[in-house]
């Protein structure tokens, strides 16, 4: 199943560049219903998600671009929680997913709601340093390690409830936050990505 959404996704990927967006559509859409029946198959959903909030993008379905941007996190933050923290943890959730957040940042500025889009951006930054502690070694018994691991957890934590009712808190956020420090907060993650 997965071989040949993966294959729908390649030949979507084709067919976007050559301009055949309606038919690019159809086999994104198809890829995700066949990686829909397959549990295990987190990774490659959050990848074609992604990919067709891309699509959407050029098509000028902002909407449709957001709601996938944030299907594809939901579907990557659910994969994270579901492994053991530690080496497989940082394997999967490595910089390879950064761009999905990023995006997802983006959209969530450009669409006048940044108090969500800084929620995001401390969720990614949270999520990395809690794995780089992690495989240091060197904190790995230390009570401090511990402790700081506990309050990155509860961070992460927070940040997910309140990711999950953004809505109400866009608002009260928006008068706090400018528009311009999630500029900075973007164009530092995307650096780091470089």
């Amino acid at each position: 199943m997965v071989r040949h959404a993966r294959a729908l996704a390649v030949r979507a990927e084709l067919l976007q560049a050559e301009g055949e967006l309606a038919a690019a559509r159809v086999d994104l859409d198809t890829a995700l219903e066949v990686l829909r029946q397959d549990a295990g198959a987190a990774a490659q959903t959050a990848e074609v998600l992604h990919q067709s909030g891309k699509l959407a993008l050029i098509e000028q379905r902002d909407n449709a671009a957001l709601s996938a941007f944030r299907a594809a996190v939901d579907v990557l933050e659910a994969q994270r929680e579901a492994l053991p923290s530690g080496d497989l943890q940082q394997r999967f959730f490595s910089d390879r997913y950064r761009p999905v957040y990023a995006d997802l940042v983006e959209r969530l500025v450009a669409g006048d709601q940044p108090g969500e889009a800084l929620l995001v951006t401390e969720l990614f930054r949270a999520r990395s340093l809690l794995a780089q502690l992690e495989l240091s070694g060197v904190y790995r018994a230390s009570t401090e390690y511990r402790l700081a691991r506990d309050r990155l957890v509860k961070a992460r934590d927070s940040a997910s409830k309140q990711m999950a009712t953004a809505g109400d808190l866009n608002q009260q956020r928006a008068d706090e936050l400018t528009i311009a420090e999630l500029g900075l907060k973007l164009a530092a993650l995307r650096d780091e990505d470089r």
